[in-house]
């Protein structure tokens, strides 16, 4: 699959579905094996990878009767996902783990940003904020929209673009104003998809903020 980008022009706050991953074991088995190394390199996504555990140390692959075995948090790492272990239950986890938020703006922040006084917040740096409503965020996106004020008109269109690499099925988007300078304003949210006209979502400048769903099924392969 080829990597997916797509753009909008937006004020928003991320929330997408990410698959979970786990392995359970009841009880305790002991087996004696005969592994096999044989020098096998691991490529994702084009990429040599090294694996490497979590201090460090080189890793090899290996084979068990004709099985290969990775290091699993090297495969994580690879793909971009953080592993956990949970020693109550014997539960590996790669992406998201169940009952715990996920901070979408450090795993999947924006490719691009080309407004000029806009920013990312990732929820790290509280002093780092803007606000929406009258209600300070520290996880978002801010875009400066720009504002002409001798023609009281607004003159710059702000693309925000994200590369999904094809492993989501929606995005969910919530947008509102930060601040109205210049005057009572209406805008609309143009979505694209792989650079083709999704949709668009008008934003009244008095409305509360709006959460609008994003069908990535739609892209194309």
């Amino acid at each position: 699959m080829k990597n997916k980008l797509w753009k909008a022009v937006i004020t928003c706050f991320l929330v997408v579905a990410l698959l979970s991953v786990s392995v359970w074991a009841v009880t305790d088995t002991v087996k004696n094996l005969e592994a096999h190394y044989t020098g096998i390199s691991l490529v994702v996504n084009g990429v040599q990878v090294t694996p490497k555990d979590a201090n460090g140390k080189v890793v090899d692959p290996f084979i068990v009767d004709g099985t290969t075995y990775l290091p699993v948090r090297a495969v994580a790492s690879a793909l971009g996902e953080d592993v956990g272990w949970e020693g109550s239950t014997r539960t590996v986890y790669i992406g998201e783990i169940p009952g715990q938020e996920t901070n979408w703006m450090k795993k999947l922040p924006p490719y691009s940003l080309s407004s000029d006084g806009g920013f990312i917040c990732d929820g790290t740096d509280h002093t780092k904020y803007f606000t929406v409503s009258g209600v300070k965020q520290t996880e978002g996106i801010y875009v400066d929209m720009g504002y002409n004020y001798s023609w009281g008109i607004n003159h710059e269109t702000v693309n925000v673009i994200w590369n999904t690499n094809s492993l989501y099925k929606t995005m969910k988007c919530t947008i509102g104003y930060s601040e109205t300078r210049g005057g009572e304003r209406n805008i609309n949210i143009n979505v694209y998809l792989d650079g083709e006209f999704y949709d668009a979502f008008p934003l009244v400048w008095s409305d509360p903020p709006k959460t609008f769903s994003i069908d990535l099924d739609q892209c194309s392969f």
